[in-house]
């Protein structure tokens, strides 16, 4: 397995792999994640963060296909009266093919997330993780992550 930066002809397979992952979403928060659609908006934001340097979009390669992916971003807020200043790494998207699930690929690309973090010189990292998906908030505990705080909803009507 090839782990490297994303490129152009990667398009494709990264909204392939992030359609999959939206469906599964939109399936269970439908009220908050659509459907996947023809629409390019995930080609669009795809190509435009290869451009930014706050951004991170690295692809696993497996004999000559793209498998999975993770596209982080780093964030900074500014001090308020409230908080101090905070520089972060977010992890956006992650995602695997599930024929490849179960072979590691998963956790080399966390391990390669959290070296980007590094040798950026940030010292945090955060990530969504919906409530619904236990399988992921495991694969995100095993790997150090934490709970931060709970986003609650209550439907009104």
């Amino acid at each position: 397995m090839l782990l490297r930066p994303a490129t152009e002809t990667d398009l494709p397979a990264l909204v392939r792999l992030s359609s999959s992952v939206q469906e599964l979403h939109a399936w269970h928060v439908p009220a908050h994640i659509k459907m996947p659609s023809p629409d390019p908006g995930c080609a669009d934001l795809f190509r435009e963060s290869l451009a930014q340097p706050v951004a991170c979009l690295v692809v696993a390669e497996e004999a000559q296909s793209i498998v999975g992916y993770f596209f982080a971003q780093e964030v900074k807020r500014e001090e308020s009266w409230i908080r101090p200043a905070l520089r972060l790494f977010m992890l956006e998207h992650i995602a695997v093919d599930p024929v490849f699930r179960r072979k590691g690929i998963g956790h080399a690309l966390m391990t390669r997330f959290f070296d980007e973090a590094l040798r950026r010189e940030i010292g945090r990292a955060e990530l969504v993780c919906w409530n619904f998906n236990e399988e992921a908030s495991q694969f995100f505990r095993r790997h150090g992550f934490t709970g931060l705080h709970a986003r609650l909803e209550r439907k009104v009507i």
